[in-house]
Protein backbone atom coordinates (compact mmCIF):
# COMPACT_ATOMS: atom_id res chain seq x y z
CA UNK A 1 0.00 0.00 0.00
CA UNK A 2 1.57 3.48 -1.01
CA UNK A 3 1.21 4.92 2.43
CA UNK A 4 1.83 8.56 0.86
CA UNK A 5 -1.88 8.90 -0.32
CA UNK A 6 -4.89 9.70 2.55
CA UNK A 7 -7.14 7.40 3.10
CA UNK A 8 -10.91 8.39 1.80
CA UNK A 9 -13.96 5.64 2.21
CA UNK A 10 -16.98 6.27 -0.04
CA UNK A 11 -19.50 5.05 1.62
CA UNK A 12 -23.14 3.59 -0.64
CA UNK A 13 -25.82 5.10 1.25
CA UNK A 14 -29.21 2.36 0.66
CA UNK A 15 -28.57 -0.95 2.51
CA UNK A 16 -25.11 0.20 3.63
CA UNK A 17 -26.29 3.43 5.91
CA UNK A 18 -29.74 3.91 5.39
CA UNK A 19 -32.30 0.72 5.96
CA UNK A 20 -34.21 0.86 2.65
CA UNK A 21 -36.20 -1.94 2.91
CA UNK A 22 -37.53 -1.15 6.47
CA UNK A 23 -38.08 2.57 5.31
CA UNK A 24 -40.27 1.15 2.33
CA UNK A 25 -42.68 -0.65 4.77
CA UNK A 26 -42.61 2.62 6.70
CA UNK A 27 -43.44 4.66 3.63
CA UNK A 28 -46.36 2.43 2.39
CA UNK A 29 -48.11 2.08 5.75
CA UNK A 30 -47.63 5.21 6.53
CA UNK A 31 -49.17 6.69 4.01
CA UNK A 32 -51.49 4.05 3.51
CA UNK A 33 -52.78 5.28 7.40
CA UNK A 34 -52.88 9.10 6.09
CA UNK A 35 -55.02 8.42 3.07
CA UNK A 36 -57.02 6.13 4.63
CA UNK A 37 -56.81 3.51 1.85
CA UNK A 38 -55.99 -0.10 2.94
CA UNK A 39 -52.76 -1.69 2.74
CA UNK A 40 -53.36 -4.04 0.25
CA UNK A 41 -55.51 -1.69 -1.55
CA UNK A 42 -53.05 1.39 -1.51
CA UNK A 43 -50.16 -1.50 -2.47
CA UNK A 44 -50.78 -0.73 -5.64
CA UNK A 45 -51.05 2.81 -5.40
CA UNK A 46 -47.40 2.94 -4.10
CA UNK A 47 -46.00 0.43 -7.14
CA UNK A 48 -47.95 2.20 -9.78
CA UNK A 49 -46.47 5.92 -8.30
CA UNK A 50 -42.96 4.40 -7.60
CA UNK A 51 -42.75 3.32 -11.73
CA UNK A 52 -44.08 6.51 -12.67
CA UNK A 53 -41.64 8.51 -10.82
CA UNK A 54 -38.91 6.10 -12.20
CA UNK A 55 -39.84 6.59 -15.57
CA UNK A 56 -39.94 9.73 -15.40
CA UNK A 57 -36.53 10.64 -13.65
CA UNK A 58 -34.69 7.39 -13.49
CA UNK A 59 -34.91 7.26 -9.72
CA UNK A 60 -37.05 8.15 -6.53
CA UNK A 61 -37.63 11.93 -6.14
CA UNK A 62 -39.57 12.39 -3.26
CA UNK A 63 -41.86 15.37 -4.34
CA UNK A 64 -42.69 13.99 -7.27
CA UNK A 65 -43.78 10.66 -5.95
CA UNK A 66 -46.27 12.64 -3.42
CA UNK A 67 -47.50 14.10 -6.23
CA UNK A 68 -48.49 10.45 -8.00
CA UNK A 69 -49.51 9.33 -4.93
CA UNK A 70 -51.62 11.72 -4.67
CA UNK A 71 -53.18 11.65 -7.76
CA UNK A 72 -53.10 7.81 -8.10
CA UNK A 73 -55.58 7.85 -4.73
CA UNK A 74 -57.53 10.02 -5.75
CA UNK A 75 -56.83 12.18 -3.02
CA UNK A 76 -57.28 15.71 -1.36
CA UNK A 77 -54.08 15.75 0.61
CA UNK A 78 -51.67 17.91 0.62
CA UNK A 79 -47.81 17.43 -1.23
CA UNK A 80 -46.33 19.71 2.01
CA UNK A 81 -48.26 17.87 4.59
CA UNK A 82 -47.32 14.60 3.14
CA UNK A 83 -43.64 15.49 3.06
CA UNK A 84 -44.09 16.70 6.56
CA UNK A 85 -44.97 12.53 7.84
CA UNK A 86 -42.77 10.78 5.54
CA UNK A 87 -39.82 12.90 4.56
CA UNK A 88 -38.92 14.86 7.27
CA UNK A 89 -35.38 14.53 9.22
CA UNK A 90 -36.23 13.07 11.95
CA UNK A 91 -38.00 10.58 10.26
CA UNK A 92 -35.52 9.72 7.84
CA UNK A 93 -32.67 9.57 10.27
CA UNK A 94 -34.49 7.22 12.79
CA UNK A 95 -33.86 4.55 9.37
CA UNK A 96 -29.90 4.90 9.50
CA UNK A 97 -28.59 1.38 10.56
CA UNK A 98 -27.19 1.65 14.65
CA UNK A 99 -23.80 1.54 13.58
CA UNK A 100 -23.86 4.52 11.16
CA UNK A 101 -22.70 6.64 14.02
CA UNK A 102 -19.83 5.16 15.70
CA UNK A 103 -18.63 4.17 12.40
CA UNK A 104 -18.84 8.24 11.20
CA UNK A 105 -17.08 8.61 14.36
CA UNK A 106 -14.66 6.45 14.15
CA UNK A 107 -12.95 6.63 10.72
CA UNK A 108 -13.55 10.37 10.38
CA UNK A 109 -10.36 10.29 12.92
CA UNK A 110 -8.45 8.09 10.00
CA UNK A 111 -9.81 8.78 6.44
CA UNK A 112 -11.73 11.38 5.00
CA UNK A 113 -14.89 10.23 3.96
CA UNK A 114 -17.31 10.78 0.93
CA UNK A 115 -20.47 9.25 -0.70
CA UNK A 116 -20.94 7.34 -3.79
CA UNK A 117 -24.64 6.43 -3.85
CA UNK A 118 -27.27 5.85 -7.02
CA UNK A 119 -30.41 8.32 -6.66
CA UNK A 120 -31.61 11.90 -6.81
CA UNK A 121 -30.05 14.57 -4.51
CA UNK A 122 -33.19 15.55 -2.83
CA UNK A 123 -33.41 11.98 -1.70
CA UNK A 124 -29.87 10.91 -0.73
CA UNK A 125 -29.34 14.37 0.68
CA UNK A 126 -31.90 13.23 3.23
CA UNK A 127 -30.52 10.47 4.43
CA UNK A 128 -26.93 12.36 4.89
CA UNK A 129 -28.41 15.51 6.20
CA UNK A 130 -27.45 14.44 9.94
CA UNK A 131 -23.62 13.88 8.99
CA UNK A 132 -23.10 16.01 5.93
CA UNK A 133 -20.59 17.74 7.78
CA UNK A 134 -18.39 15.00 8.20
CA UNK A 135 -18.25 14.52 4.26
CA UNK A 136 -16.41 16.03 1.50
CA UNK A 137 -18.69 18.09 -0.82
CA UNK A 138 -16.45 16.98 -3.87
CA UNK A 139 -16.35 13.59 -2.76
CA UNK A 140 -20.06 13.42 -2.17
CA UNK A 141 -21.55 11.38 -5.46
CA UNK A 142 -25.16 10.58 -6.23
CA UNK A 143 -26.21 9.85 -9.48
CA UNK A 144 -28.55 8.55 -11.47
CA UNK A 145 -26.13 5.18 -12.62
CA UNK A 146 -22.67 5.36 -10.16
CA UNK A 147 -21.72 1.59 -12.77
CA UNK A 148 -21.67 4.22 -16.03
CA UNK A 149 -19.70 6.47 -14.15
CA UNK A 150 -16.83 4.33 -12.45
CA UNK A 151 -13.92 5.31 -14.72
CA UNK A 152 -14.89 9.26 -14.01
CA UNK A 153 -14.90 8.30 -10.81
CA UNK A 154 -11.53 6.27 -10.32
CA UNK A 155 -9.58 8.81 -12.26
CA UNK A 156 -10.77 11.64 -9.90
CA UNK A 157 -9.52 10.07 -6.64
CA UNK A 158 -6.09 8.56 -8.20
CA UNK A 159 -4.50 10.28 -5.78
CA UNK A 160 -5.84 8.81 -2.68
CA UNK A 161 -5.95 5.09 -0.88
CA UNK A 162 -9.59 4.34 -1.72
CA UNK A 163 -11.78 2.28 0.45
CA UNK A 164 -15.44 1.64 -0.76
CA UNK A 165 -18.52 0.15 0.95
CA UNK A 166 -21.13 -1.29 -0.46
CA UNK A 167 -23.89 -4.02 -0.40
CA UNK A 168 -24.24 -4.16 -4.01
CA UNK A 169 -21.81 -6.93 -5.51
CA UNK A 170 -22.32 -5.62 -9.20
CA UNK A 171 -21.12 -2.08 -8.21
CA UNK A 172 -17.99 -3.42 -6.24
CA UNK A 173 -16.98 -5.50 -9.13
CA UNK A 174 -17.21 -3.11 -11.34
CA UNK A 175 -14.99 -0.68 -8.97
CA UNK A 176 -12.58 -3.40 -8.70
CA UNK A 177 -11.88 -3.98 -12.26
CA UNK A 178 -11.57 -0.22 -13.13
CA UNK A 179 -8.98 0.05 -10.23
CA UNK A 180 -7.64 -2.93 -8.42
CA UNK A 181 -5.82 -0.90 -5.99
CA UNK A 182 -9.91 0.28 -4.95
CA UNK A 183 -10.07 -1.95 -1.70
CA UNK A 184 -13.95 -2.96 -1.86
CA UNK A 185 -16.05 -4.26 0.93
CA UNK A 186 -19.45 -5.92 0.78
CA UNK A 187 -21.68 -5.02 3.61
CA UNK A 188 -24.38 -8.03 3.43
CA UNK A 189 -26.57 -7.02 6.17
CA UNK A 190 -28.98 -9.97 6.77
CA UNK A 191 -29.69 -12.47 3.75
CA UNK A 192 -26.31 -13.33 2.25
CA UNK A 193 -25.78 -12.92 -1.25
CA UNK A 194 -24.31 -15.06 -4.26
CA UNK A 195 -21.05 -14.42 -5.18
CA UNK A 196 -20.28 -13.94 -8.41
CA UNK A 197 -18.14 -10.56 -8.58
CA UNK A 198 -14.69 -9.61 -7.30
CA UNK A 199 -14.42 -7.50 -3.69
CA UNK A 200 -11.60 -7.65 -1.18
CA UNK A 201 -13.70 -7.68 2.25
CA UNK A 202 -16.99 -8.75 3.67
CA UNK A 203 -18.64 -7.12 6.49
CA UNK A 204 -22.25 -8.20 8.15
CA UNK A 205 -21.32 -4.29 10.18
CA UNK A 206 -19.51 -1.16 9.48
CA UNK A 207 -18.06 -1.79 13.31
CA UNK A 208 -15.83 -4.50 10.81
CA UNK A 209 -14.74 -1.82 8.55
CA UNK A 210 -13.32 0.31 10.87
CA UNK A 211 -10.75 -2.21 11.65
CA UNK A 212 -9.96 -2.67 7.90
CA UNK A 213 -9.52 0.67 7.13
CA UNK A 214 -7.53 1.71 10.34
CA UNK A 215 -4.29 -0.86 8.85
Amino acid sequence: MDNSKSKLVLLDVDGTLFDYVRYKVFLRDKLSEILKVSVSEFEQIYRKSIDETRERYGVFVPDFYLEQVIKNSNSHASVVDLYSKVFAASVIESFLFPDVSYFLEQVSVVAELGVLSKGHPSYQGLKIKTFKHLLREDKTYILPDKKKEASRIVLENRDHKVYFIDNDLETLDIYKKTDPLWTTILIERGEALDYNGVFDFKIESLLSAVEIINK
